[in-house]
C-alpha cells in the first residue's frame, strides 16, 4: 500500500512553524538580547515577511478576501504616513510594526476560515514544547539541583551588560523570586524576563481551551497551567484562574451548583483576582519593583497629557525616563503596553490598536460567541498589564481579531 504524501502541505505547514517560531523569537528571548547583532530584529522580520509570502503562494486556492487587504493594507500606511510627517519622525520600530501587521493582512485574508487558526495552532504546539522542557530544566536545576548550569551569557536587556547563567542556550535565569520564604529562580525559559514567558504561555492556553475547536487535551493544558506558575507572574496567575472558572461554568451551565457559583461566586471571583493583582505589586514592594508597576501608569499618563493626540514619538524612551523619579534609576523601563502607546503614541496611534479590539468585540457580541469575546477580552487585559506594544505576536493578534467576522464567512466565499 503506498502513502501519498502532500508535498504542498508539507511545506506550507513548515513555513507556519517558521512564522509562529519567529513570533516567539521576537518577544524578548534571550537569543535577541544577547546578540551583539543589531540587525537581527530586522532580519527576523525579513525572514517572516518572505515566509508568508511561501505561505500564501503555496496554497492551492486563494480567497477573493485578499483584495480587501490591500484596501487596509493602503489606508493602513497612508495613516501612518501622515503621522510621521505630522511628528517629523520616522520610527524604525514602527515600520516594522506596520509591516507586520500588513503582512499578517494578506496572510489571513488570502484564506481566513483555514489560516487564522492554523496559524494560531503552530504557535500553541511550540509553546507546549518549551513549556514542557521550561519545566523539566527548571526542576533539575533550581528545585533539586541535579544539573548545573553549562555557563553564562551577557544579557543587555536591562541597558547594562548583565552575566545570566544559561544551559546549554536552551534555558536562562535572570530572574529569581521570593515565594512562601523561599528565594526560587523564576522560570523565563529562553527569554529575558518572566512577565514575558508567561504572556507567551497565557497566549497558548488561550488559544489551547477558546481557539481550538477539539475535546480539551488535559495534558497540554497541565504543562501550559504549571509552566505559568513557575513564572511567579500573578498577571499570569488571575489569567489561569478567570479561563479555567469560564471553562468550569461553561461545561456545567445546567448543574445547579454552577448556577449559584453565577450569582455568588463569580462577584467574588472579580474581588479574588483583583486582589491578585493588588497582591502582585505589593508582594515586590521590597525590592520596589512593586511601587515601580504602579508609578509606570502614572508616568505614561503623565507623559500622555503632555501631548494627548500624536504622544512624544515613538522609540522616545527618554521622555517618559525624564519623567521618572530618581528613585527609580534602577528600573526605567514601562512594565505595559497601554501607557507606552498613548505615551508615545499619543490617541493617533492608539486608534490603530482599538479598532480591531472594538470590531472584534462588536462581532463576537453579533456571533453570541463567548469564547471570542473572552479571548479577545483577556488580550487587552494583558495588554494592559503587560509591555508587548511593538511585537510581532501583538501585530498577528490584532490582524487575527479583526478578521474574526470573515473567518466566520470564509467558507462562503468563492476561490481564485
Amino acid at each position: 500500500m503506498k502513502i501519498k504524501i502532500d508535498s504542498f502541505n508539507i511545506f506550507y505547514t513548515f513555513f507556519e512553524y517558521i512564522i509562529a517560531l519567529i513570533l516567539i523569537i521576537d518577544c524578548r528571548s534571550m537569543w535577541v538580547a544577547s546578540s551583539l547583532e543589531t540587525t537581527l530584529p530586522n532580519k527576523l522580520i525579513l525572514i517572516l515577511c518572505c515566509s508568508i509570502v511561501i505561505n500564501i503562494l503555496l496554497r492551492k486556492r486563494i480567497s477573493k478576501n485578499i483584495i480587501n487587504s490591500f484596501l487596509i493594507i493602503v489606508c493602513l500606511i497612508s495613516y501612518i504616513l501622515i503621522y510621521m510627517l505630522i511628528t517629523h519622525a520616522i520610527s524604525g520600530t514602527l515600520v516594522r510594526f506596520t509591516i507586520a501587521i500588513s503582512f499578517f493582512l494578506l496572510y489571513f485574508y488570502s484564506n481566513p476560515l483555514k489560516n487564522s487558526v492554523s496559524l494560531l495552532l503552530r504557535f500553541d504546539n511550540l509553546m507546549i514544547v518549551i513549556g514542557g522542557i521550561s519545566i523539566f530544566l527548571w526542576l533539575l536545576l533550581d528545585v533539586l539541583h541535579v544539573i548545573p548550569f553549562s555557563g553564562s551569557v551577557v544579557s543587555v536587556w536591562t541597558g547594562e551588560p548583565m552575566n545570566v547563567p544559561d544551559f546549554h542556550s536552551i534555558f536562562y535565569a535572570p530572574q529569581y523570586a521570593n515565594f512562601m520564604g523561599l528565594r526560587l529562580l523564576r522560570n523565563t525559559s529562553i527569554f529575558v524576563e518572566a512577565p514575558m514567558y508567561s504572556l507567551l504561555l497565557s497566549f497558548a492556553l488561550m488559544i489551547e481551551l477558546l481557539i481550538k475547536n477539539t475535546t480539551v487535551n488535559k495534558i497540554r493544558v497541565v504543562i501550559l497551567v504549571i509552566a505559568i506558575f513557575t513564572t511567579f507572574s500573578f498577571t499570569g496567575y488571575a489569567l489561569v484562574l478567570i479561563i479555567l472558572l469560564y471553562i468550569y461554568l461553561k461545561n456545567n451551565k445546567n448543574d445547579s451548583i454552577a448556577k449559584a457559583f453565577r450569582v455568588v461566586g463569580v462577584p467574588i471571583l472579580l474581588v479574588i483576582v483583583a486582589l491578585l493583582i493588588k497582591n502582585m505589586f505589593s508582594s515586590k514592594a521590597n525590592d520596589g519593583s512593586g511601587h515601580a508597576r504602579l508609578d509606570d501608569f502614572v508616568v505614561g499618563f503623565n507623559v500622555w497629557k503632555s501631548a494627548p493626540i500624536f504622544g512624544v514619538g515613538v522609540d522616545n524612551d527618554n521622555a517618559i525616563k525624564s519623567s521618572m523619579g530618581a528613585w527609580r534609576s534602577f528600573n526605567t523601563g514601562l512594565s505595559n503596553s497601554i501607557t507606552q502607546l498613548l505615551a508615545q503614541g499619543g490617541l493617533y496611534l492608539t486608534l490603530v490598536y482599538f479598532v480591531p479590539f472594538i470590531k472584534g468585540i462588536c462581532i463576537s457580541i453579533k456571533n453570541k460567541d463567548k469564547n471570542e469575546m473572552l479571548f479577545i477580552l483577556l488580550t487587552l487585559y494583558l495588554f494592559i498589564f503587560t509591555l508587548f506594544t511593538y511585537q510581532l505576536i501583538l501585530a498577528l493578534l490584532l490582524v487575527y481579531i479583526f478578521t474574526i467576522s470573515y473567518s466566520k464567512i470564509g467558507e462562503k466565499n468563492a476561490k481564485i
